[in-house]
């Protein structure tokens, strides 16, 4: 099944703007550089507290082509080049899930566990592993999961909400010291 291109486009537009107008995008480190149809051109900015650590942790092409018969396509690239980028480029965009407590266990403290968003199959090609994106339907571990029962209003801005909870916001910076001789210091 093939969409109208010229209805791609509509929803296309209409996607953008709903994303170019959600204020907190840019606060939050995801800034849209470029959308002409069929394809968004995104960067996520680490959000840390001071300015001079911060810096860009990727760059997104979402690709609307056949919206909305199928689900928009996201490919992580290099934010300087758009040089598309393997799995050990990418920032690993890992979600903690709440473990289920074992029956009978009621004391025990809680447990999560870290679930990888990002995956890389039979390729070196990374992608986001989430309902509402092209590469997750496409893939042979989700062939009854059909993109129809995820299609929602604002997918654009779904997308970059995800990529922002689960990268820009979630990157952090660990700095360690450790203290040394100097060998060259004499007695």
């Amino acid at each position: 099944m093939i969409a109208d291109p010229s209805v791609s486009r509509r929803k296309f537009e209409r996607e953008v703007a709903a994303a170019l107008a959600h204020k907190p995008f840019h606060e939050q480190g995801v800034w849209i550089l470029r959308a002409e149809y069929p394809t968004v051109f995104a960067v996520l900015i680490t959000t840390l507290n001071v300015p001079i650590w911060r810096g860009i942790l990727c760059g997104v092409h979402i690709n609307f082509t056949n919206f909305d018969v199928r689900p928009p396509s996201l490919k992580f690239v290099d934010p300087f080049n758009e040089r598309p980028l393997n799995y050990n480029e990418c920032w690993k965009f890992t979600r903690l899930n709440l473990k289920s407590p074992l029956p009978g266990d009621t004391a025990g403290p809680q447990q999560y566990e870290a679930v990888p968003l990002l995956q890389a199959f039979d390729t070196n090609k990374p992608f986001l592993c989430l309902p509402g994106v092209r590469e997750y339907h496409d893939s042979s571990a989700h062939t009854g999961d059909s993109w129809f029962l995820h299609r929602r209003k604002n997918m654009l801005i779904y997308i970059l909400t995800i990529l922002q909870q689960f990268g820009s916001s979630s990157a952090s910076l660990q700095v360690q010291f450790v203290q040394a001789i100097n060998p060259s210091i004499q007695k």
